[in-house]
Parts: C-alpha cells; structure tokens; sequence
C-alpha cells in the first residue's frame, strides 16, 4: 500500500478517560467512537496518515488534573 499524498486523519481525545463506562470523566460517545472506526478503516485503506494525539501529565499538571476531576464529581450525599 502506498501513503496517499496530502491525506490525513487526526484523532483528538479518544482517551480511555472518555472513553471507558467505568471511569469518573466518562461521557457517553458511542456514536462518535463507530464514526471514528469508520474514517479510521477508509483512511487506512486510502494509505492515508493516521495520527492520534495524546496527552500527557508531569507531577504538577497531574495534580492540575485531579482537581479537575475532583470538580467534575457529583457532591457526596
């Protein structure tokens, strides 16, 4: 297979935070995630480059990240 010339998908945020049912910043996305395997298979058959994105946390911006879950979460009852 050749690289398609000028062609690429870019998959932003597709994390398992988002992602996963069992995780505290999951948002239901189910649609987007079928439509995302759907690009995903067509720009892989095209040759097109796939790139994700990805992010990532030193101590003091994983710190930063837990207080915004901790925001996230519903009150304690």
């Amino acid at each position: 297979m050749t690289m398609a010339t000028g062609i690429a998908l870019l998959v932003i945020d597709f994390s398992t935070a988002f992602t996963n049912p069992d995780s505290e910043l999951y948002c239901p996305a189910d649609s987007a995630l079928d439509a995302t395997a759907t690009l995903l298979s067509a720009a892989r058959e095209a040759g097109a480059l796939v790139v994700y994105t990805t992010v990532a946390y030193d101590e003091s911006g994983a710190l930063a990240a837990r207080r915004f879950i901790e925001k996230t979460l519903p009150p304690p009852f």
